[in-house]
């Protein structure tokens, strides 16, 4: 691990300690974090706050100033939050990182658990870890030539503004990045946009008050997509990478992680995974830089699509984006009319096929002979004297049909049973399906 102070240029804050310095040593102030983020980031640093989840929960819950700020950047992912070991969170990743801590913090104390069982301070749990290089990072606290370590030095908190008089500048970027301004400017304007929030979560919340913070939070939302939209910094070519010894190595990846929040590159390995390390960093690079590039093209080119369309149509731009909103919720209303419509028939078809198989189901149930009983007696009932003669009856389940043969198969025969325009063999029907319990079932006479 490299511990070299010049090549510093990450600063991680123990967001829970900060906040609790205020000038009562009572509750907590979330403008104190905000003012030692704008503070180290105006020394050029990369600045990574931590929290314990449950101090921004408490702080959201007694309205505390600054609390909804603070909520926002936690969602963004502006500040780490851990809800166990937020202590251990900050040194790992000043570790990592090789990074300033800056706390108050001398890990010395223990604490004590939801149940009230003491739990020992960091420095007894974790003796494997280098105290040494932690004390000397440590921005907050000195150790003294007996061991043992005193807080409250170097920083200092006035009111809600933060001060370290005495902290360096950040080194000056190695690798070249025509958005390093833009990016500082971004950053800043963020912090400003912060500040506001502040202001106005601590105004009476009328309903203008509302309408100002959505807005604000709007462009602060705008802002933070832009400031993810910049491309990292020329990155050297594989040529170089080759000629890097493992000091240039790691002070490489280093600063690809201060610049890339999400690299996470590790600097543990031989000088060949070092820079095989890079080499893979970087490619993935350049494809984001390529796909972002391509992206806004096609974002681009869809525009100007867009304008040449509406000179066609002979409209303003707002007029045809109008229009076209209009033809997509007609096609949406016309889709959703058919879909409709779709259901209604599936749905009408699914209960005729119910009501068949409920259909199918009595006629198995009943014999043969039963069928036959019933619709001869149904026609003797209609017919009296007139009905003459058997009938030989036959069943088809499958197209609800009862077939009659009459032993006479003569026209006149025929034209009895049938009825005059066919109001025997309805009245036949009507009562076969009653007796049968069916809404209907066709009758033919051969």
């Amino acid at each position: 691990m490299s511990n070299n102070k010049s090549q510093r240029r990450t600063v991680v804050l123990d967001g829970s300690n900060i906040v609790s310095q205020t000038a009562d040593d009572e509750g907590t102030d979330g403008r104190i974090l905000l003012s030692a983020i704008e503070f180290y980031e105006s020394l050029g640093y990369t600045v990574i706050p931590v929290m314990a989840s449950r101090t921004i929960g408490y702080m959201k819950k007694n309205n505390h100033p600054g609390s909804q700020t603070l909520g926002i950047m936690a969602r963004n992912k502006e500040i780490r939050t851990f809800s166990d070991g937020d202590d251990e969170g900050i040194i790992q990743i000043a570790l990592r990182r090789n990074g300033w801590i800056v706390t108050y913090d001398t890990f010395s104390h223990g604490k004590k658990d939801k149940e009230g069982n003491k739990i020992p301070p960091e420095r007894e749990r974790y003796p494997e870890w280098d105290w040494d290089d932690i004390d000397e990072r440590t921005r907050g606290t000195e150790k003294l030539s007996d061991g043992r370590v005193f807080s409250h030095k170097h920083w200092k908190v006035d009111g809600t503004d933060y001060h370290d008089p005495l902290m360096p500048k950040a080194p000056k970027e190695p690798l070249s990045s025509e958005y390093t301004e833009f990016r500082r400017d971004l950053q800043v304007a963020t912090r400003r946009i912060d500040r506001i929030l502040v202001f106005l979560g601590e105004a009476e919340p009328e309903e203008l008050t509302k309408v100002m913070t959505r807005k604000v939070m709007k462009i602060r939302k705008e802002i933070t997509k832009v400031r993810g939209m910049i491309p990292t910094a020329q990155l050297p070519e594989d040529t170089t990478v080759d000629k890097l010894l493992v000091a240039e190595c790691k002070q490489l990846i280093n600063l690809i992680n201060d610049i890339d929040e999400e690299a996470n590159l590790t600097l543990s390995g031989r000088k060949d995974e070092l820079k095989a390390r890079i080499k893979e960093y970087t490619a993935k690079a350049r494809a984001h830089r390529a796909q972002l590039e391509a992206e806004e093209n096609t974002r681009l080119k869809g525009k100007r699509e867009e304008r040449e369309a509406a000179e066609e149509a002979g409209m303003t731009l707002t007029k045809y984006r109008r229009s076209q909103r209009n033809k997509a919720k007609a096609e949406d209303r016309k889709k959703a009319k058919k879909a409709k419509a779709k259901d209604r028939k599936k749905a009408k078809k699914a209960k005729a096929e119910d009501r068949k198989k409920a259909k199918r189901k009595i006629l198995e149930e009943i014999s043969a002979d039963e069928i036959s009983s019933i619709v001869i007696s149904t026609f003797k009932e209609i017919l009296g004297d007139d009905f003459k003669g058997d009938l030989e009856v036959s069943l088809d389940i499958e197209n609800f049909e009862i077939k009659c043969k009459p032993s006479s198969r003569s026209y006149k025969r025929k034209r009895i049973l049938i009825g005059k325009d066919g109001s025997t063999i309805k009245q036949v029907v009507k009562q076969i399906s009653e007796k049968l319990g069916l809404d209907w079932i066709r009758v033919n006479i051969a």
